[in-house]
């Protein structure tokens, strides 16, 4: 069970590394960063663009922490719970959230139910990666539980701020491959499994888009938020890379989307290899790192090991 130790911690260690590293350079293109020494992604920077530290993420890694602190202090998947938590976040004024989330989680501030909201702010700009950027609590929570019944969390709590079918296909794609990651060291493996689950997905031109990646090739990649283009940028990397950081490392450097993209892929590595190629520097010099640490022990009790923390 150490090793699943390991992965619970990489999972979530690897999000909020990936999201604190690419948050600087979110926009950036490539041009930009040819002009940065080679060595720049080796450390944490600040950011003019959002007034962040060195080591501080955002709101891809304060929504999978408030998702964390909702299973941890129910021991059950409340969809209320982890909408309330999302909303007392928003209502602090975060440095940085996406359109969607934020158009739904106003309506949801004011009343509205989160199905409903997510319906209700729906157009064709929400097909983002908003949903699949903090599901990975979610994948992890569920260790014991059936994929069928994974998935169905999933799409409950994609919904409370999404509700376009590719966002929600997303977020079950990147939730189904850390559940496989958590269950077979074998990521090649896991990837066929996550490409014959048409049944789970529901969604035949999504499981084509995926079975596509590994034809792609690096200049394939366009490292938007758009969620198609999110997967097709993460799961290349998943089966390129087996090293956590430099993984992050390069979708970073393709500029755009850098936080989100790059918190996707730290989870998607650390759900397979823990924490073995993450380097103490990157957890030391997290932002919070403590609590996150405390967060992760407490949803692997719940979730392994069926404690209940009053």
């Amino acid at each position: 069970m150490k090793d699943l130790k390991e992965k619970f911690k990489g999972t979530i260690f690897g999000l909020a590394i990936g999201d604190a590293l690419g948050a600087p350079y979110e926009q950036f293109s490539l041009e930009q960063f040819r002009s940065l020494a080679d060595d720049i992604l080796d450390s944490y920077s600040s950011s003019d663009l959002y007034g962040l530290q060195p080591g501080e993420y955002t709101d891809d890694t304060d929504m999978s922490l408030c998702t964390i602190e909702a299973l941890v202090e129910n021991s059950y998947l409340d969809i209320d719970a982890i909408s309330d938590k999302f909303v007392s976040w928003f209502q602090t004024d975060p440095k940085d959230i996406g359109r969607t989330t934020s158009a739904a989680l106003h309506e949801i501030s004011k009343g509205t139910p989160s199905h409903e909201a997510s319906e209700m702010v729906a157009d064709e700009f929400s097909a983002g990666n908003g949903a699949a950027m903090r599901i990975a609590p979610i994948a992890l929570f569920n260790y014991k539980n059936t994929p069928e019944t994974l998935c169905q969390n999933i799409i409950d709590v994609s919904l409370i701020t999404h509700h376009h079918k590719d966002a929600v296909g997303g977020a079950l794609a990147i939730g189904l491959l850390i559940y496989f990651n958590l269950h077979d060291p074998d990521k090649r493996e896991n990837f066929n499994k996550l490409i014959s689950s048409s049944a789970l997905i529901k969604d035949e031109d999504l499981i084509r888009r995926i079975k596509a990646v590994p034809g792609l090739s690096k200049e394939d990649l366009i490292p938007d938020g758009y969620i198609i283009n999110t997967l097709n940028t993460v799961l290349f990397h998943f089966l390129k890379y087996d090293n956590t950081i430099e993984a992050i490392q390069s979708v970073i450097k393709l500029g755009g989307d850098t936080d989100t993209n790059a918190s996707i892929i730290g989870s998607l590595m650390g759900s397979i290899y823990g924490m073995k190629n993450i380097p103490p520097y990157y957890t030391d010099n997290l932002q919070n790192n403590e609590k996150i640490r405390v967060l992760i022990d407490k949803l692997y009790e719940v979730a392994v090991n069926d404690k209940i923390f009053y």
